[in-house]
């Protein structure tokens, strides 16, 4: 009988183009409030150290009476990168700024032991941070693929801008270490160097726990929310209940099924979908229901990919522009922001098959937006149009040809 080998080829042009200084200093020795330089150096960052903190979660150190005013120490990094071996049972706050090479869209990839968490503002105002990735448990060191959390959505960054950033990192025992690394124009992915950080200067540290003004509209909201879709009366009490001061409000803890005595659980995730109960209150997804919105992505694989966790529709976008839902990547244990990452064919009995190939044909040399598809007779290698498919632009374009052999008989 035949024997069908299968093939892929592709036709695109390609255009292609990558330490650590440690200074420990004397917290003692320092001014208040915890020594911030006058002015950003370019080349380092600070990171700061609280010893003796118990637990593994960031919340520990953030809810820490010396957090953040009183570090036990400081040093200098020239890379976003602490190696291991530091100790046990203490907390890391970086501080600074990202300073991209060049203009595009760069996706940055965290890991820690233990958890570890990266924040980034759409400009130099640190009030505008937002959590773009974060270890919610562990990794080893240097890998980034454990949690789909690791890893962020694509952010678009200005060469010749400053964009204020935040690493928060804590370990309880064992293995310690955290990095920062990213991919962008012209960068496979690596450790973010010395070259594109500076340190952060000009405001105390202390106003790392004052809310800016998007994470206390949120707060509202939230709380508004809540109380109006459970009938509950108007209160206009500014702060909104929170009796063990975990920053949930008691009212969605008790809605929820937690305890609004008890500070651990906003650190919990009893419906397993990778937020923790913190980030649901602050997301408005629901802590019983790991697919919030019913659309088959769960709410931590939604808001790593940078979707809507409370958006039914979005499971039918595509964001890597490869012809296949978010939904069937998704399901498929594919990468729906990967373009090269794509969900396998299954095996299809009593094939009927037509002469030719099939032919997909995109803008750009990545593969990522798609135009059309059709069957050809043959493959074409020139094109007198100068491109492969009625609305591909002349230059700069890339097509794919799938198909099977089949050998004659003998």
């Amino acid at each position: 009988m035949p024997r069908f080998i299968p093939y892929i080829l592709l036709c695109s042009a390609l255009f292609l183009s990558g330490c650590q200084n440690w200074q420990i200093q004397d917290i003692e020795n320092l001014p208040p409030p915890a020594a911030l330089p006058e002015s950003s150096i370019a080349g380092e960052v600070q990171v700061f150290y609280w010893d003796n903190i118990s637990g593994n979660s960031v919340e520990a150190l953030i809810s820490n009476e010396a957090f953040p005013e009183s570090p036990d120490s400081i040093e200098l990094l020239n890379e976003l990168r602490r190696t291991p071996e530091r100790g046990s049972n203490y907390g890391s706050l970086v501080r600074g700024y990202i300073l991209p090479p060049a203009t595009g869209a760069y996706t940055f990839f965290v890991s820690g032991d233990n958890e570890t968490e990266f924040w980034l503002s759409p400009s130099a105002d640190n009030t505008q941070k937002q959590l773009v990735a974060e270890v919610p448990a562990w990794t080893y060191e240097l890998v980034y693929t454990k949690y789909a959390s690791q890893r962020s959505s694509d952010i678009q960054l200005t060469a010749g801008n400053r964009y204020y950033f935040e690493i928060i990192h804590k370990e309880g025992s064992g293995g310690d270490h955290f990095s920062v690394a990213w991919e962008g124009p012209g960068l496979n992915r690596e450790i973010i160097s010395g070259q594109n950080i500076a340190s952060f200067a000009g405001e105390p540290i202390s106003e790392l726990s004052e809310q800016g003004a998007e994470e206390s509209y949120r707060l509202g909201y939230s709380v508004g929310y809540l109380d109006g879709s459970e009938g509950l009366a108007f209160n206009p009490n500014f702060p909104p209940l929170d009796e063990d001061q975990d920053g949930i409000y008691d009212n969605w803890e008790i809605v929820h099924s937690l305890d609004s005595t008890d500070p651990t659980d906003a650190n919990s995730d009893p419906d397993n979908d990778l937020l923790v109960a913190a980030d649901e209150f602050l997301l408005g997804t629901s802590e019983n229901n790991p697919d919030t919105d019913g659309d088959g992505i769960p709410d931590g694989d939604e808001f790593a990919l940078g979707i809507d966790p409370l958006d039914p529709s979005d499971a039918q976008g595509d964001l890597d522009g490869d012809g296949f839902t978010n939904l069937e990547e998704y399901l498929a244990g594919t990468n729906p922001a990967d373009s090269a990452s794509i969900p396998e064919a299954e095996p299809i009995s009593d094939l009927t098959y037509a002469r030719g190939f099939a032919g997909q044909y995109f803008d750009g040399i990545d593969f990522d937006q798609f135009l059309s598809a059709r069957n050809d007779e043959t493959i074409q290698f020139q094109s007198s149009s100068g491109s492969f498919a009625e609305g591909q632009p002349s230059d700069y374009f890339s097509a794919k040809w799938f198909g099977e052999f089949t050998p004659p008989p003998f």
